[in-house]
């Protein structure tokens, strides 16, 4: 946008607009699917999101990672959206390139 170039977005309005994101996604899910369709991509999601925390643990452990940091992170990408899922994948990256 014009007379926003080069302005740096505050940690709360990323925040708020990643959970909007969210809403948003699953709202469309919600619409487009059955109980059946729904309950499948949820479950889906969901194994994929325990699948990364599975990875992520012992890259913490080995890394030292505080457990305050752990549980900050696991608080602020709860859910099942694909927000979550996109966040989750990146530490994952990360933390993979710093072992």
């Amino acid at each position: 946008m014009k007379g926003l170039d080069g302005v740096e977005p505050e940690v709360g309005l990323t925040t708020w607009a990643e959970a909007m994101s969210n809403l948003v996604s699953n709202a469309t899910l919600v619409r487009c699917y059955t109980d059946d369709q729904w309950n499948g991509e949820l479950d889906s999601r969901m194994a994929q999101i325990q699948a990364l925390y599975d990875q992520l643990e012992p890259l913490w452990a080995r890394l030292e990672v505080d457990q305050d940091q752990q549980d900050l992170f696991m608080e602020m990408n709860h859910g099942c959206g694909e927000a979550v899922i996109r966040a989750v994948c990146l530490a994952l990256a990360r933390l993979n390139r710093l072992s």
